[in-house]
């Protein structure tokens, strides 16, 4: 990774008010699945992307399959990380695929924002979960507050199999949390 890339992003985001320091440390994990809640905004992408290189970490993020047919845009895309799925197709594999990346990677994180969409969801999808426990890799809790302006890796979660006991703990970590749009948090 390029050095003047990483002091330019963290430059932009001192630059737009935006604090890292609280990462804790857990920035030196080789491998992860970053969960980044609560996902409401396009903002979140940006200021994300920063941090990652700002601390000089392989990222990959989802996005849909067609984005990256775009010629020019898809390319740029897929060097910043981006990993195509096939989000209408349930049986597409890309929980395995995904875990495969991990595993067959020196150094990576995988970041996903467990609501799938910008929007208020009922549930949050569990795929997340499922890579870090196939990759055997932690689950990296990383919370973006608009309004204290702060990017925290809160914690590092080893999954322990029971999505349903693990996900009331996981959340926890995100109450108190404002959103770019509140009215979209889960």
């Amino acid at each position: 990774m390029s050095k003047l890339r990483a002091k330019l992003a963290g430059f932009t985001l001192k630059l737009f008010g935006w604090d890292t320091r609280q990462l804790n440390g857990f920035y030196k994990v080789p491998k992860a699945v970053v969960i980044m809640a609560p996902h409401t905004s396009m903002n979140d992408f940006t200021i994300g992307r920063l941090a990652a290189w700002a601390y000089e970490k392989p990222a990959g993020f989802f996005m849909k399959k067609e984005a990256l047919d775009w010629p020019i845009a898809g390319k740029l895309l897929a060097k910043m990380g981006a990993i195509g799925i096939d989000r209408g197709n349930v049986a597409n594999h890309n929980v395995e695929l995904a875990a495969e990346r991990l595993k067959n990677s020196d150094e990576l994180w995988i970041v996903i924002t467990p609501e799938g969409t910008r929007k208020k969801v009922k549930r949050w999808k569990s795929g997340f979960y499922k890579i870090a426990q196939m990759a055997e890799v932690p689950i990296l809790i990383t919370i973006l507050d608009y309004k204290k302006k702060i990017i925290t890796i809160a914690d590092e979660f080893h999954p322990t199999g029971d999505y349903e006991a693990d996900l009331p703990i996981i959340k926890k970590y995100f109450e108190g949390v404002t959103p770019k749009h509140p009215e979209f948090k889960t």
